[in-house]
């Protein structure tokens, strides 16, 4: 979650996405950030996995694929509703802006829309830290 939180506080920043510069003035578009992209899937594969872990470890063998089913669907409803929070988020920041140029107001939607998935990735990461124990064994 921490790898995650970086990678959407870089591309948060001004100039981090395609097309823009530090001034928000459209350019030929380019891949984004390669440093925030990396962070940011390096952070979301090494919680699947672990997740994972956690939701089917105790569970009976005769019902581990049903606890990796609902593992895995949570995680999918929860990446699509992720990503239309950010969009409202997004689209209402940008409303909010007055920004003389679509790119500059489209560019600000994103920022805020970013830095406030960043915000939610750290403090995940933080309650996970101070929550979640090793079983005694």
């Amino acid at each position: 979650m921490a790898k995650m939180s970086s990678g959407a506080s870089q591309a948060a920043r001004p100039g981090a996405g395609p097309g823009t510069s530090g001034t928000a003035t459209p350019r030929p578009p380019r891949p984004g950030n390669p440093r925030a992209r990396a962070d940011h899937h390096a952070g979301a594969a090494l919680a699947v996995l672990p997740s994972t872990v956690v939701a089917t470890d105790g569970v009976p063998p005769a019902e581990a694929g049903l606890a990796s089913g609902l593992q895995n669907m949570s995680r999918q409803v929860g990446g699509a509703l992720g990503l239309a929070i950010m969009v409202t988020i997004a689209t209402t920041a940008a409303g909010h802006h007055g920004g003389a140029t679509l790119a500059a107001v489209t560019v600000h939607g994103y920022h805020v829309a970013l830095l406030v998935a960043a915000g939610v990735s750290a403090i995940t990461a933080a309650s996970a830290a101070v929550t979640l124990r090793q079983p005694p064994r």
